[in-house]
């Protein structure tokens, strides 16, 4: 799924305990180790704020596995975004996977 700039890949395990793990990455064509751990940074906290959204359907058990890639804003070529741009993107991506999640287990 994909929100620019940030993709988002996941994977339920239904065996798993009840819970979401989340993995952060930024891809390689961001030269500066300081400017992808940025954006790391930003990637986690924007997480954090929005992951109330990801509700586990009750009566179900079983691990949310997500990795968030950054992959660049559009048009624009790779460059730091401000918060407010991942915000928008992670407002989007969790709801549209809670909806995925949701129609699956039904």
């Amino acid at each position: 799924m994909l929100v620019n700039p940030v993709r988002c890949y996941y994977v339920y395990n239904a065996e798993g305990k009840r819970r979401t793990v989340a993995g952060f990455a930024v891809t390689r064509s961001l030269r500066k180790a300081s400017e992808r751990n940025h954006i790391k940074r930003r990637l986690r906290e924007s997480f954090r704020l929005h992951k109330h959204q990801l509700v586990h359907p009750s009566g179900t058990k079983g691990e949310l596995q997500i990795v968030f890639l950054f992959v660049g804003v559009k048009n624009g070529g790779i460059k730091v975004p401000d918060s407010k741009i991942i915000n928008k993107a992670m407002s989007t991506i969790l709801p549209r996977i809670q909806a995925e999640l949701y129609s699956a287990l039904q």
